[in-house]
């Protein structure tokens, strides 16, 4: 009998030798880890970096999950929603909400500046008055070509005037109208003026002003959703009757190659090129 109890002992011994696996915490981190394992080894415990502002550490993601799950989700591309690392808005900072870039130029050679000489928001004609500045070589006229943008809102036909450009060659001046091919919220034609007459005249390093007017039929006017108009504009004075300022929202072609502006595009909003 007692033969039989001392082998009951040595076999629950024998039986409570085994390596179940159980968990336990590391004391370190505060981390569930694997004490028993699979034969063949150690898993490998998932990367910790000391951190020490959080009170404690961080376990890093798996590479190609979110927040280190193992559910096979995929990280958000780059520029998608959920933006970039390191706190970007929705989309990132390269992401679907970013605009492409409209064509835009500023050559340090030229610059235009512009002046609404009529700024109500309504008005039966639209006057816009141009300063061209070149500080580079001289050039002839025949090379410029200036452009107005704006919303046609009537089927009346459009008809330009020239008041004044300096040396007194208004009839130096053609003044065309044309669709933009991509019409945008805020334009959807464009008023082009150019002096293709104009080979024999020079301009030196000087300013040239070209002011010019247009009117559709009878039609009222709305200039506050023309691209090229500048409801902010100053108001005259004795001391600047033509207070030019300038303007990225007209463009300077020198033989047709944009030289200052931005030009609008389907991408274009009221908050770029101010």
């Amino acid at each position: 009998m007692r033969a039989l109890w001392l082998t009951c002992l040595v076999g629950l011994a024998l039986a409570c030798t085994g390596e179940p696996f159980t968990a336990s915490t590391d004391s370190g981190s505060g981390r569930s880890a694997n004490t028993g394992g699979n034969a063949g080894g150690q898993p490998t415990p998932p990367a910790v970096v000391d951190d020490a502002a959080a009170g404690g550490a961080v376990v890093q993601p798996e590479p190609g999950s979110l927040g280190g799950k193992a559910s096979g989700e995929q990280a958000p591309q780059a520029g998608g929603l959920g933006g970039t690392a390191g706190g970007a808005d929705a989309g990132g900072e390269a992401g679907a909400s970013a605009l492409p870039e409209c064509p835009t130029r500023v050559i340090d050679e030229w610059e235009l500046e512009y002046f609404p000489e009529l700024r109500e928001a309504t008005t039966q004609e639209s006057h816009p008055f141009f300063k061209v500045t070149n500080r580079g070589q001289a050039t002839t006229l025949d090379r410029l070509l200036l452009r107005y943008y704006f919303t046609k809102e009537s089927d009346m036909p459009e008809t330009a005037v020239c008041y004044w450009v300096t040396g007194d060659r208004c009839a130096l001046a053609k003044m065309e109208f044309r669709d933009l091919p991509v019409p945008t919220a805020n334009a959807s034609r464009y008023l082009e003026v150019s002096f293709p007459d104009a080979s024999g005249v020079t301009l030196a390093a000087e300013s040239l002003e070209v002011r010019v007017g247009f009117k559709t039929g009878s039609a009222v006017l709305t200039q506050t959703n023309d691209y090229s108009f500048d409801a902010s504009a100053a108001a005259p004075s004795g001391a600047a009757p033509f207070p030019y300022k300038r303007w990225l929202r007209t463009t300077l072609y020198i033989d047709g190659e944009l030289v200052w502006g931005t030009e609008p595009c389907a991408s274009n909003g009221d908050a770029r090129a101010q």
